[in-house]
Parts: structure tokens; C-alpha cells; sequence
């Protein structure tokens, strides 16, 4: 596999594990629910969580997933937050973690400092 095939992969990765994964663990479904809830096929959310970037969602794709979550595209693709925090996340994480989390999202200045934290954990270790 070579450089430019592992960062496909990746990038799918992280679309699944930002966006995707969050919300259905939030909603306490499966991917097989969700491919219910906004009729796809359970082979094109593998596609999106596994697949190249070829194969991530198009447009109606995004529409129905979003509906089936009850945010806009936006709100899944993370150019807007969502703000209604305890119907999505509930259980997933606490209001604080979830504050953290956009944070690092939004901010290049908060990640460097978390990234210099963790640093600092791992040597005190």
C-alpha cells in the first residue's frame, strides 16, 4: 500500500470516527440502524467507514444520514455544531467532554496545547 493509499484510508477514518460515530453512539444505534433509518445499504456505510475516499458519501447519501439523525448536513459534516448536546451525545460523553472535543476540532491553538499535554502525561508515566 503506498503513501497515497494509506492517507485515502485514513481520511475515510476519519470521517467515520468524527462524525459518523459519534452520532451513533449518541442515538445508541448501529450502523445496521442507521442504514435502516436512512435507507442505505449496510455494504455503502462499510464503504464509508473502510473504503477509499472515492467511496465516501455523496450528496443525497449525506441528506438522508443527516435526516435519519435529525441534524443538517452541516451539522454532520461538522461546519456547524450541534447544539442540541444531550439528544446526540447523551451517554456518549459528559457536556464537558463534549465541549473539549469541538474545542479541539475548532481551534489549532487548543490542539497544539493538548498535544503538549499528552506529551507531558506519557513522560510522567
Amino acid at each position: 500500500m503506498g503513501v497515497h493509499a494509506g492517507y485515502v484510508a485514513k481520511r475515510e477514518t476519519d470521517f467515520w470516527a468524527q462524525r459518523i460515530a459519534p452520532l451513533l453512539r449518541g442515538k445508541g444505534w448501529k450502523p445496521a440502524r442507521l442504514a435502516e433509518a436512512a435507507g442505505l445499504s449496510p455494504s455503502t456505510l462499510s464503504r464509508w467507514r473502510h473504503g477509499p475516499l472515492k467511496n465516501l458519501p455523496d450528496t443525497t447519501q449525506l441528506e438522508r444520514a443527516a435526516k435519519a439523525f435529525g441534524v443538517s448536513v452541516d451539522q454532520l459534516l461538522g461546519s456547524k455544531p450541534i447544539t442540541d448536546y444531550p439528544r446526540f451525545v447523551s451517554g456518549a460523553l459528559t457536556k464537558d467532554e463534549y465541549e473539549v472535543l469541538q474545542a479541539y476540532r475548532t481551534n489549532d491553538w487548543f490542539k497544539k496545547a493538548v498535544r503538549v499535554a499528552l506529551e507531558q502525561i506519557k513522560e510522567d508515566r
